[in-house]
């Protein structure tokens, strides 16, 4: 795969419409706007194709249990990289923890929120990136977890040097930053129909990706659903 730098030179070579007059040689795209749509791009494929696995960063796969003025608490934050929990261990538990619902909680553990002891499920909300586990905690550890999750650092013009972390997917890649490039709020390179044209060929390349990854692992297809 090209670097930053490649990639925005082959959107403006091959796709994009990038002139406002030979005369000025502006650009209707800056390079800020383009790696802000590739950006946009490598992202959407992380999150909903879980491109990305994690077991190490200290700062996405653990959660340490501490007192919290003096009390553990149930629920606790994690990372806003992470996009899927595919395995959670417990401190001094073998096995990894079950991931439920509240709602199965509260159907199948009534008085759950009330009660303390060593997990033995926990809840993932992903709109307040929290995990919460049907005992609270009583003593200190380190939950430690395997995860799908985004990039951890954005693309950005200060390092045009730089490579996006899914290395396979070039083409992919530029397929969702043209969608994202001809949706930019400018009068020159709004553009809702091409934008749509593009749409388009992403939504394919997502679809194909899904397929051939289903192909080569279908236990994992059938038994982990992905979150749109």
């Amino acid at each position: 795969m090209k670097d930053l730098k490649g990639l925005v030179a082959r959107m403006r070579d091959e796709f994009l419409d990038d002139t406002t007059g030979a005369e000025t040689g502006d650009s209707k795209w800056s390079t800020p706007n383009l790696v802000s749509a590739l950006n946009s791009s490598e992202r959407e494929l992380c999150r909903k194709l879980f491109l990305l696995s994690e077991s190490t960063t200290p700062d996405i796969c653990q959660v340490a249990i501490t007192l919290v003025n003096g009390v553990y608490p149930r629920s606790f934050s994690i990372s806003d990289k992470i996009v899927r929990i595919e395995r959670l261990k417990y401190p001094g538990v073998t096995k990894p923890l079950l991931q439920k619902t509240i709602q199965h909680f509260d159907d199948k553990d009534p008085g759950w929120d009330e009660m303390s002891g060593v997990p033995t499920m926990y809840a993932v909300d992903f709109e307040s990136f929290t995990v919460t586990f049907n005992r609270q905690p009583v003593a200190v550890g380190t939950v430690k977890m395997g995860v799908k999750r985004l990039p951890l650092n954005d693309l950005s013009e200060v390092n045009m040097a730089a490579f996006p972390e899914i290395r396979q997917y070039e083409d992919e890649l530029i397929h969702g930053a043209l969608k994202w490039a001809y949706l930019k709020d400018d009068s020159r390179t709004f553009d809702p129909v091409r934008a749509g044209v593009w749409k388009k060929t992403f939504d394919d390349d997502i679809a194909r990706i899904t397929q051939d990854k289903a192909a080569m692992n279908p236990q994992e297809h059938i038994c982990r659903a992905e979150r749109f």
